[in-house]
Formats: structure tokens, sequence, C-alpha cells
């Protein structure tokens, strides 16, 4: 069985239309930097010749994007 007929079979069964191989690269590479992987460590682990292909697979919210400037931010212990 494939992965495409997987993918078809598990949409149909759960009755959802969202679901796709190209979905679950946007997930991994999401979920690989929500985990501490840098950006350029999921480029190559996604096949990416470029960083901007890279950055279209990630999808962070505003509100996480927010969360990470005040964590890592170096400017924030200035005085």
């Amino acid at each position: 069985m494939t992965v495409s007929s997987m993918l078809y079979k598990l949409k149909k069964d759960l009755k959802i239309d969202i679901l796709s191989a190209h979905k679950f690269r946007h997930l991994y590479a999401t979920q690989l930097l929500r985990n501490g992987a840098d950006i350029y460590t999921v480029k190559e682990l996604l096949g990416h010749q470029k960083l901007e292909n890279t950055q279209r697979y990630l999808d962070l919210t505003n509100e996480e994007i927010k969360r990470n400037n005040f964590k890592y931010n170096p400017l924030k212990n200035f005085e």
C-alpha cells in the first residue's frame, strides 16, 4: 500500500478533507522547529536547497513568534 492510498483511506474513514503527504511535511517541519531544531537543520531534513523553500513550510502562530522573541531576545536583560 502506498502512502497516498493510505492517506486516501484515512481521509475516507475519518471523513476529513485536509489530510495529505504535503500537510504532513508542513506539520513535521513546524514541529521540529517548535521542539527546538534550528531552521538550517529543518532545511537539511526536508532536503531543500534554499532556506526560502523551508520557510514556506513553517506554520508558526503570531503568539509563538512573540513568545520566542520574549524567550530568546538578547536585549531583554539589557539595561
